[in-house]
């Protein structure tokens, strides 16, 4: 059986014959060939059934080696704080390209991907091989691969060297556009929107074939939440309702309890039915699928920082906090609603600044 090294050191000895070998990463199964080898990127886009105006992205050992492949005399103090803080990781971040030619790895509008994959064995070949082009090892169109035994056969059959370990089976890398300002997010991954911009202190736009997905969180999940969630339905243009999904849930909710009858006729006064609304508590299915988290009080936000969310949560009013109408008569839920108009449409006019284009 071979051992790690020797795998490694096969697999550089056909990289530099040529070759295209698969490998495992921190997220998916990757394919790949020398980056200068553009008869192997062209065989791996046959292989796949890609499109070939998706490029490739470029693996490097570590950021010295970024400066071959960007146009980007300085990378600034936003673009240096990224890839300070994300590379090795599942991050792929886009550059202007200073490289030409037909390399499938530039595209169109002359820009070019690159990642550092946080993974020991990747490492140590691009150390032997220099830098890869590479993309995920699966069908267009096909779930991503963990498992190097769910390698399609159409695929294992015509690679020259398969490296026989799983990869780590996050999601594939986030893909965030740095070629210009302000920075745009191209696709999801395990690095999320809000860990970007807390760590830049910049907002950042969204590619308009994404979803941003807003959760609204209260306790109960019977007055507050699905209050916000009524006005957020109600004020967002109709261009936008395609991308953003919208929640609500409590911290302490009943499960299945209806929606408070103070609640569902406030709401109803601005037009919005949500007399089937059934309360739901958070999970950690539901905290991972938002991008952004919206709270009353401070103490929902302490309790889903303490269940590791506390980056994607903001308070909705940070003015003030919302008080829980729960048994007042209806004027006061009428001036809840009141309280929460202003930040809502405060929100969405930020989500239309993040898909223009």
């Amino acid at each position: 059986m071979e051992t790690i090294k020797e795998k490694i050191d096969k697999a550089a000895e056909i990289i530099k014959r040529g070759g295209i070998i698969v490998f495992p990463t921190d997220t998916v199964m990757g394919i790949g060939t020398y980056f200068l080898n553009l008869e192997g990127q062209k065989k791996i886009y046959d292989l796949k059934k890609r499109e070939k105006k998706k490029p490739l992205v470029i693996f490097i050992k570590d950021k010295e080696e970024l400066k071959k492949f960007i146009s980007h005399k300085k990378l600034g103090i936003l673009r240096e704080k990224i890839i300070s803080n994300f590379w090795p990781g599942p991050l792929t971040c886009i550059f202007k390209s200073k490289l030409k030619g037909n390399f499938l790895w530039i595209s169109k509008e002359g820009k070019v991907g690159v990642r550092i994959p946080n993974h020991d064995l990747i490492i140590n070949l691009l150390e032997k091989t220099g830098p890869l082009a590479t993309t995920s090892a699966n069908l267009s169109g096909s779930p991503s691969i963990v498992f190097y035994k769910d390698l399609p056969l159409s695929i294992k059959n015509e690679i020259d060297y398969l490296i026989t370990e799983n990869s780590l089976g996050l999601l594939p890398s986030t893909v965030i556009d740095l070629s210009e300002y302000p920075f745009k997010l191209l696709r999801k991954g395990p690095i999320g929107i809000a860990e970007i911009e807390d760590l830049i202190l910049r907002k950042i736009k969204i590619d308009r074939n994404l979803n941003l997905n807003i959760l609204f969180v209260c306790s109960g999940n019977t007055c507050r939440s699905p209050i916000a969630m009524g006005i957020m339905r109600k004020y967002l243009p109709y261009y936008l309702r395609r991308n953003i999904k919208i929640k609500s849930r409590g911290i302490s909710a009943i499960p299945f309890t209806s929606i408070s009858k103070n609640a569902k006729e406030v709401l109803e006064e601005i037009g919005v039915d949500l007399s089937f609304h059934k309360a739901e508590n958070i999970d950690k299915e539901t905290l991972e699928w938002a991008d952004f988290i919206y709270v009353m009080e401070r103490k929902q936000f302490v309790e889903i920082s303490k269940m590791g969310f506390g980056n994607k949560v903001r308070l909705l009013s940070p003015i003030s906090e919302i008080p829980d109408p729960y048994g007042r008569d209806l004027s006061y839920y009428r001036k809840i609603l009141k309280m929460m108009e202003k930040p809502i449409k405060k929100i969405i006019k930020d989500i239309e600044w993040r898909y223009e284009v």
